[in-house]
């Protein structure tokens, strides 16, 4: 497996035991409860080799990933009863390939226009991020 050392995304998966926000591991990715629960289910699949961009991902790699993406936001959406999943791809913050997949609620705070999160979100406790991340395993 690709890693780079000074990557934190490479460093997740070392901690999956200990970390309350963990989800599941697939093949080619794992994913956790994203910190930001402004969308209750928000969760991030992220790649487990180091690939900086999306075009560096070899092809059959990558549709393995996006196979392992629909099945995450599959389970994301039967657990919360999202109205609508939204994607997002950046990778200007952590240069390694991840999903942000975001469960949308009509009356959401943003329901009808991008998922953009306010500048200050609320953490959560530990065990609310691992209830929520057992909800979205329950569904897998």
């Amino acid at each position: 497996m690709s890693q780079k050392p000074d990557c934190k995304f490479c460093q997740l998966e070392s901690n999956a035991d200990t970390n309350p926000r963990w989800v599941a591991a697939f093949d080619h990715s794992f994913a956790i409860v994203d910190s930001r629960q402004t969308f209750r289910g928000r969760t991030t699949l992220i790649v487990r080799n180091h690939y900086e961009d999306m075009l560096a991902v070899p092809e059959p790699e990558f549709a393995a990933i996006n196979h392992e993406l629909r099945v995450l936001a599959t389970a994301i959406q039967t657990a919360f009863a999202a109205q609508r999943m939204n994607y997002a791809n950046y990778g200007n913050v952590v240069p390694h390939q991840h999903w942000h997949v975001v469960p949308r609620y009509e009356g959401d705070l943003r329901w009808g226009g991008p998922p953009i999160e306010p500048d200050a979100v609320e953490k959560l406790a530990d065990h609310e991020y691992e209830e929520i991340a057992e909800k979205i395993r329950s569904a897998l």
